[in-house]
């Protein structure tokens, strides 16, 4: 009911734990939604896979798979390799390699604008020989694939830069305290039950 701290010297503590907690909660209410909401699509699949389609306008993002051709021998320098041809094919400001998770998958690559809102393009490459499998640019994803490689910085605040990271680590802040301000008003609340019975 509401909207802003009118506190008195006269004002009790518990007052000002419910305060704190009704108050901070609702206004902060919105941006801790949104993080929890990135943070599901890192912990279920489905829930990922379900803001995808919802982001498509209920169509999937197809899954592409690319996988290296099993060899014997590597070629020298590979890494160097592909981060001339990324910086060829995608220049950006920012590029990222990870390596093949098992023997026969892809190299991936992520060259991204960090300015223009984490735009990635994303390259494979094979992981014995370095040469290029695909090449996807930012603009020829789907919205929810969009959505999907932007999530780490909408988790993070980084989307908005430092401001972004700042409010994201107050708003966090802020639910971090709300389970001990609530445990507060429930405390009282059973203490006042004990009393009438």
């Amino acid at each position: 009911q509401r909207f802003a701290f009118r506190w008195k010297p006269a004002t009790k503590w518990k007052r000002k734990n419910y305060d704190l907690h009704n108050i901070l909660g609702f206004y902060v209410l919105l941006f801790a939604l949104i993080i929890a909401l990135t943070g599901m699509v890192w912990a279920f699949s489905w829930f990922g896979d379900g803001v995808q389609w919802l982001a498509n306008g209920g169509q999937a993002t197809p899954e592409q798979t690319y996988n290296s051709k099993p060899s014997d021998t590597k070629t020298a320098g590979i890494y160097d390799k592909i981060l001339t041809d990324m910086q060829h094919k995608a220049p950006a400001n920012y590029y990222d390699i990870w390596l093949a998770g098992d023997t026969s998958s892809a190299i991936v690559g992520y060259s991204e604008f960090l300015e223009a809102g984490h735009q990635w393009t994303t390259l494979h490459y094979d992981q014995y020989t370095g040469k290029n499998l695909s090449i996807k640019t930012y603009a020829e994803k789907l919205p929810g694939k969009k959505l999907r490689d932007m999530n780490y910085y909408i988790h993070t605040g980084a989307i908005l830069n430092l401001p972004g990271k700042i409010l994201a680590f107050i708003v966090s802040l802020i639910c971090a305290g709300l389970p001990i301000t609530g445990f507060y008003i429930w405390w009282g609340r059973r203490k006042k039950r004990t009393r009438r019975m």
